[in-house]
């Protein structure tokens, strides 16, 4: 039976480390149990910025246990030991005097730190203590970044056409993948992969770098496919999920949750809100909407929707068989999954300012 903790990052309320026991969260190969309650919490954003976690895009735990949280509010990094408290704040450095944008955050090779910084247009290296090992250059038009544990990495570039607004006559998109060493050097590229439409509630591709090369998803359908380091097609794996009909209150709550989420309160977002409800929903929800991969290999697709009872996550092993699932409490966004823990953001409260 595995055995897992849940980290749970709190934006703008706490940061949660929950305790392995609790309930038994799904059947398969391995068993997952998952705790219910936290055991560690570390305040979010405060006005001051002395204290707390700030407005949180990404975290890593260490392999010591302390944890890495990027800041978008003060564009920081902050570092955390296992009890909670704040070890170091780093704004950023040589050759940059500071970054200006944290758009992903990934623990690659070790206790290595992998943060890229979309609006430099680089991946800065850090140590386990935030000082700078090297930095290099990614393409400006890079979308979604993930690395395995040797520090190699995936990168997808923006869709290469469409129309910026969401429709409902929104054209099928395709982007291009982009394997890179440890040291941003190209090893592969794979081309014309299926990228999703720009409509609410359309599938959107997922990648995520394993020790045996990358998975690709759009969870249009429920399976994955494998490419090698050289960019060559291996397998696809399916993944057990069953067919899921859209509801008018599934499709509200995505649009919320998902296209508003950043707009402030006001008339501009009661306008989009209204825009994106008039566009017809699918028949049927994406099969899944993100894509994990643990050290060990294994994939775990998110098959849970903002109104469901639980986070739930699939999980398929190297081979393709299945690993059951794992449910976390309702309200986490799940944003690293660990050798035995589960590292996700809790969102209490939300500012707009």
């Amino acid at each position: 039976m595995r055995r897992l903790e849940w980290i749970a990052i709190a934006s703008l309320a706490s940061l949660i480390v929950a305790g392995c026991g609790g309930r038994d969260a799904g059947t398969g190969r391995g068993r997952v149990v998952v705790d219910d309650k936290p055991a560690l919490t570390i305040p979010g954003w405060r006005p001051d910025g002395t204290l707390g976690a700030g407005d949180i895009v990404d975290a890593v735990r260490l392999a010591g246990g302390n944890i890495i949280v990027s800041d978008s509010r003060f564009v920081q990094l902050r570092r955390f030991d296992v009890t909670g408290r704040s070890l170091r704040t780093h704004a950023g450095t040589a050759p940059s005097a500071a970054f200006s944008q944290l758009s992903w955050l990934g623990r690659c090779g070790g206790d290595s730190i992998f943060v890229w910084d979309g609006v430099a247009r680089n991946i800065s290296v850090l140590n386990d203590t935030l000082g700078l090992v090297r930095s290099f250059a990614v393409p400006a038009n890079t979308w979604k970044v993930s690395c395995n544990a040797a520090g190699a990495l995936a990168l997808i570039t923006t869709p290469k056409q469409g129309s910026l607004l969401p429709s409902a006559q929104a054209p099928e998109l395709y982007s291009t993948v982009l394997l890179l060493s440890p040291r941003g050097d190209s090893v592969a590229t794979i081309e014309n992969v299926p990228a999703g439409m720009n409509r609410p509630m359309a599938p959107l591709t997922e990648i995520v770098r394993t020790a045996a090369g990358v998975v690709i998803g759009t969870g249009d359908s429920a399976m994955v496919e494998v490419f090698s380091d050289s960019g060559r097609r291996k397998a696809v794996l399916p993944i057990a999920i069953p067919a899921r009909a859209m509801t008018a209150a599934d499709y509200q709550a995505a649009i919320d949750s998902l296209y508003l989420a950043p707009v402030p309160i006001g008339p501009q977002r009661d306008r989009l809100r209204t825009a994106l409800a008039a566009i017809p929903m699918p028949p049927r929800s994406p099969a899944y909407r993100q894509l994990f991969a643990d050290p060990a290999g294994n994939v775990w697709a998110l098959v849970s929707w903002p109104l469901d009872s639980a986070v739930v996550l699939r999980g398929i092993a190297p081979d393709g068989a299945a690993l059951g699932e794992m449910q976390l409490p309702k309200g986490l966004t799940v944003l690293e999954v660990g050798s035995d823990y589960v590292l996700a953001r809790q969102e209490i409260g939300r500012a707009h300012v």
